[in-house]
């Protein structure tokens, strides 16, 4: 059996986790949300719940939700943009637990004008090794930004029919309770109540088809479920075009009695904004209950609806009167609704469907295997190396997501060290030059826990880096004197370090103090024969040197040591050096 972890910061996100119930019977799956957000719905899908605070020193991360992920085999994240996604994205990275990301997302995005909120968002998708995407719409989006093909996988859109409680007894009952007759045909609208929205429409497409005289009208009954506040213009409407009889206001919660209010529905109706999963939850418990969902041509081309469903062109008054005279007319019972749907199960997006199964199994089976390996020392050595060896091709996003990755990992002093080497100078070479030197203090730091990391080789040689890029940001924003100061407690170090020579030479060459940089320069290019740039910095200092004397003696003293080299021959022949002598 393994541990599934489930997290949902956001409400209108969280019910689209219903579709993993299929996995409750197998494994442990545990949801994390929000005190409060939970519906009773979701509690009846199998769940195991852990429910949070929101965290008093960080705005919109859970309260202790990363000690509750360690030792999961999978984390599931819904809704990309959210900061408990982010937050459980760092703690699957820390413990390397696979990590997958449910996207909702259409372009353009609602949050494109925050650029934190993007850059969480885009942190989250790269790193998930699994994108489910709700609907085909979401995979177009996707694609449009640029992530990769074949890790997005689409959501299949199904309920297990074992899961719910579904019983036309019930629904008589709740017609009862509320006065409404067996033999009425009710719809149901879970929204915002806003006369100037979808709820407003539906009564005028009620007024529509009260004026058109169709059969069976007097038996509608209209179900508006959401809150007291605002409703006021709406039921003015519904009175002045006398439709009073055939509504019912909701204003409780309606999420205790929920599958009972569903099991009395002819017609489902939640037109929820994109970018939230409940009309299509809501479409889909609806119809295992035997309701009719009625979906707009925009939620249905998006891909991700169950079916079958009353189709209306768009939300608006007209479309769904013509849609609810279709429904009205095809006549079909409750049972044969449900029946058809369970039917559907079997077929419909049934490669979708093994393709979920699939991801989410052999995320779990291999997650064991993977995380003892990862966190080996050995392992972390390697990643350590490959981060060091990165060519130059490599992006600075790149490099810097593979160095906080790993240091997330919190790998023990001398790797942190070297991780951190790395941070800084990728940093140093894009210009960042306070990041830089932030991240070339965080390396000196690691080095406390080091055993003997004054009198150890290696220990010593890695405190000498630090001092050196230390050494090379201040250089860079001329100060003058702190990088020599720093490069000397680096040579104190590493007295044989070609770089920190280096340093030490350009740094006086700045100065116009040449026959001191030559000092270094020779030093530097004797040490590092092989590496041209320290010839070259070298020979141009030999050509700037206004003492020539002073500049034929560094070059000889060069040349009878590493030989003729192309990259000296100017020098050589400004000065009129003869090798041969």
């Amino acid at each position: 059996m393994g541990k599934i972890a489930l997290v949902a910061g956001n409400a209108g996100q969280l019910t689209v986790m219903h579709v993993f119930s299929q996995f409750a019977g197998q494994h442990e799956v545990r949801l994390h949300a929000f005190q409060g957000s939970v519906p009773d719905s979701m509690r009846m899908a199998g769940f195991a719940l852990n429910l949070y605070e929101a965290d008093p020193q960080r705005a919109g991360y859970m309260a202790g939700l990363e000690e509750q992920l360690v030792g999961v085999d999978l984390i599931i994240v819904a809704g990309a943009e959210n900061l408990s996604s982010f937050q459980a994205l760092r703690s699957a990275l820390k413990h390397n637990i696979p990590c997958h990301c449910i996207s909702f997302d259409l372009v353009p995005q609602p949050f494109d004008d925050y650029s934190n909120i993007r850059a969480i968002r885009h942190d989250v998708l790269s790193r998930s090794q699994v994108i489910w995407a709700t609907g085909d719409r979401s995979v177009e989006a996707l694609l449009f930004e640029g992530f990769e093909r074949d890790r997005i996988e689409i959501l299949p859109m199904q309920l297990d029919p074992t899961i719910f409680c579904v019983d036309g007894r019930r629904g008589d009952k709740f017609r009862n309770h509320v006065g409404i007759t067996q033999d009425a045909f009710v719809i149901l609208f879970q929204d915002e109540l806003d006369h100037k929205g979808i709820a407003g429409e539906l009564v005028k497409a009620l007024h529509a088809l009260r004026t058109t005289g169709i059969a069976g009208f007097e038996r509608i009954v209209v179900l508006f479920s959401g809150n007291r506040e605002g409703t006021d213009p709406l039921k003015y409407m519904i009175s002045d075009w006398r439709l009073a009889s055939h509504v019912r206001f909701l204003h409780q919660n309606t999420s205790e009695f929920f599958l009972d209010l569903l099991n009395a529905s002819d017609i489902a109706i939640g037109s929820s904004v994109s970018g939230s999963s409940e009309p299509y939850l809501l479409a889909a418990m609806a119809s295992l209950t035997g309701a009719l969902p009625l979906l707009s041509t925009a939620q249905v081309s998006g891909g991700w609806s169950p079916i079958p469903c009353a189709n209306a062109s768009e939300y608006a008054g007209l479309a769904m009167a013509k849609a609810l005279r279709q429904a009205i007319s095809d006549n079909k019972s409750r049972n044969e609704i449900r029946d058809n749907f369970v039917a559907s199960i079997g077929g419909h997006s049934s490669l979708d469907q093994q393709n979920f199964r699939d991801a989410v199994g052999m995320a779990i089976t291999k997650s064991g295997e993977r995380c003892g390996a990862a966190d080996s020392a050995g392992a972390l050595e390697e990643q350590v190396i490959a981060l060091e060896t990165r060519g130059k091709d490599a992006t600075l996003e790149d490099t810097l997501q593979s160095v906080e990755d790993l240091l997330l990992r919190a790998p023990p002093g001398a790797l942190a060290t070297r991780v951190n080497l790395c941070k800084g100078a990728v940093l140093y070479t894009a210009g960042k030059y306070e990041e830089a030197t932030e991240a070339y203090r965080a390396a000196l730091l690691c080095m406390h826990s080091v055993p003997n990391s004054e009198t150890s080789q290696e220990p010593r040689g890695l405190i000498s880096n630090c001092y050196r890029g230390l050494g090379n940001v201040a250089a860079a924003v001329l100060s003058h004197q702190e990088a020599l100061d720093l490069y000397r407690r680096a040579l104190a170090l590493d007295p044989q370090d070609s770089l920190t020579c280096m340093g030490i030479g350009n740094v006086y060459r700045r100065l116009r103090l040449y026959e001191q940089s030559l000092h270094w320069l020779a030093k530097s290019a004797i040490s590092m024969p092989e590496d041209e740039s320290a010839l070259t910095r070298f020979s141009q200092t030999l050509l700037e040197c206004p003492e020539k004397p002073i500049a034929a003696r560094a070059l000889m003293e060069v040349v009878q040591v590493v030989g003729e080299h192309p990259l000296l021959a100017k020098a050589m022949d400004s000065l009129d050096v003869n090798c041969a002598s």
